[in-house]
């Protein structure tokens, strides 16, 4: 046995000779001794062999140096040095082990994404840099809904100052408005309902009586809201309320269980908000395509329905000038109180209230007549004249639906005064916030008064407080446009229901390292 250099290699004389190859020429074979000391010596001085090495039997090593010396022929001295370098196994193949094999199969899997992939460090960096990418967009998704909720839209920031506005209260109507009025009355006639969607109404109401009778005999529905107070347009929800004789009635409980009802009927997209100040189940109709909200023992909106339509009874421009408005505020988005817009039952209060205020007076205060239709419902005393079939035609106004469309836009751009005053259709007037106790602003009340309409019923309500800080210049804003338009425009019919598209929120430039790829 020899030992050279420290190393702690250790080989035996035969093994060494193993290792070197022969030569088909024996005048340029060199002695055994003297290739195994030049060996052992270049793998002294070169420490070529691994720890993965010693691990090979003798036996192995054997075999591989034996198949090579077959290949290989030495013809000169100094190609018998390169032949035993060549044919010794300084770094051997180690055998494909189940190990191995693993290895090379999980590094063909590698997704192409991450590129030419060496080895498993190398997977484990991709996977790192990817994971990084998919925070960052994460991060980014975050910021951006939080900027929408923040801020919906950038209009409320080209509102004229207090000298322009009192300046342009001395305008007047143009004298040549009528001749948009042509053009004001054919988008009035194509927002009604269609006899087609009539109908599909009735066959839905229909179903729902069915539906509804099978499990609750007693019960009844009734419709209200837009389909019945003849402010309806096209497209518009059907708003039901289910009456049932049960003072002790659980309603959340009782419309979980209707929810459940429905949904056997095959209506589809059933859902029970039952977390609200009104419980409702909300569905849809697949056959007629009509979506549809009922509330249960919901008695107020009922009175409040036959209130409006008592007043359309009176008068047919209000109807008129209630759809142009809701037409506007619908193409301009300001129609959503989810955005801190008003609705659209607010916009027919504003409707109502304007045309008691007209000069001369084209509506009536019907609540401050006398009263001929009275009820109680939840502790509020409702009372109006309902007699309008008397009163038809009241006062002596004549003026055209685009006129009224110039008065009512010009009267909220420049004339509303927001601080102080409070839309009243119950009085036919003006209200001072100071008497309502809507003051703006108070740190006390959930609720900031930025715009304030009262409930011709429930008087405890202010039908503006959904507006706040940002929203009021949105809507301020959108009113000075319109009344502009309806000023100087050749031609407003066009112009003053162009939809409004919220423009897209620039993200936040996120830099991120771009993984590798083939």
């Amino acid at each position: 046995m020899q030992k050279e250099g420290g190393k702690g290699l250790v080989h035996s004389n035969d093994t060494i000779r193993n290792r070197i190859c022969i030569g088909e020429s024996s005048n340029h074979a060199v002695s055994g001794y003297e290739q195994d000391m030049r060996l052992a010596r270049e793998l002294s001085e070169g420490d070529l062999l691994s720890s993965r090495q010693a691990d090979h039997t003798e036996s192995s090593v054997h075999e591989r140096s034996h198949s090579s010396s077959q290949h290989i022929t030495i013809r000169s001295g100094n190609e018998v040095k390169r032949g035993v370098r060549e044919s010794t196994c300084l770094k051997p193949v180690p055998d494909k082990t189940k190990s191995s094999l693993d290895r090379e199969n999980n590094m063909k899997e590698q997704p192409k994404s991450l590129g030419k992939v060496k080895g498993p460090q190398k997977h484990y960096k991709n996977k790192v840099k990817e994971q990084k990418l998919l925070k960052k967009m994460a991060r980014r998704e975050r910021i951006e809904a939080f900027l929408k909720k923040l801020r919906p839209d950038p209009r409320g920031k080209q509102m004229i100052n207090d000298y322009v506005r009192i300046l342009r209260r001395q305008l007047s109507c143009p004298v040549d408005i009528d001749r948009a009025n042509a053009h004001f009355t054919r988008i009035y006639i194509s927002l009604l309902p269609t006899e087609e969607e009539n109908a599909k109404r009735k066959q839905l109401l229909t179903l729902l009586e069915t539906l509804v009778g099978n499990e609750w005999p007693q019960a009844k529905l009734h419709v209200f809201g837009s389909c019945e107070n003849s402010f309806g347009i096209i497209n518009s929800d059907l708003d039901v309320c289910l009456s049932i004789d049960d003072e002790n009635l659980d309603k959340s409980a009782f419309l979980l269980e209707l929810a459940a009802v429905l949904k056997d009927g095959h209506l589809q997209n059933v859902e029970a908000v039952v977390r609200t100040r009104v419980p409702i189940v909300k569905f849809m109709d697949p056959s007629t395509g009509i979506s549809c909200d009922i509330s249960v023992n919901n008695y107020l909106p009922l009175v409040n329905t036959k209130l409006l339509r008592d007043y359309a009874r009176l008068d047919g421009r209000l109807r008129q000038l209630a759809l142009i408005v809701k037409h506007w505020a619908k193409s301009r988005g300001v129609n959503h109180p989810f955005n801190r817009t008003l609705s659209s039952y607010t916009y027919v209060l504003m409707c109502i209230n304007f045309l008691q205020q007209r000069e001369p007076v084209i509506l009536p205060c019907l609540q401050a007549m006398l009263a001929t239709y009275t009820t109680t419902v939840n502790g509020i005393e409702c009372a109006f004249f309902d007699r309008v079939d008397e009163i038809c035609h009241f006062g002596s106004n004549n003026e055209s639906l685009s006129q009224l469309v110039w008065g009512f836009f010009n009267y909220w751009a420049y004339h509303h005064d927001y601080e102080n005053d409070v839309v009243s259709v119950r009085t036919g007037s003006m209200l001072s916030k100071l008497s309502k106790g809507w003051e703006t602003g108070k740190k006390d009340q959930k609720y900031t008064h930025f715009v304030s309409i009262e409930d011709p019923l429930d008087t405890t309500i202010d039908l503006g407080r959904v507006v706040d800080r940002k929203s009021i210049k949105i809507l301020r804003e959108e009113f000075e446009r319109a009344a502009q338009i309806m000023q100087d425009d050749p031609q407003p019919w066009i112009s003053l229901f162009e939809t409004y598209v919220v423009p897209p929120i620039e993200s936040f430039p996120l830099k991120a390292t771009p993984i590798a790829s083939s």
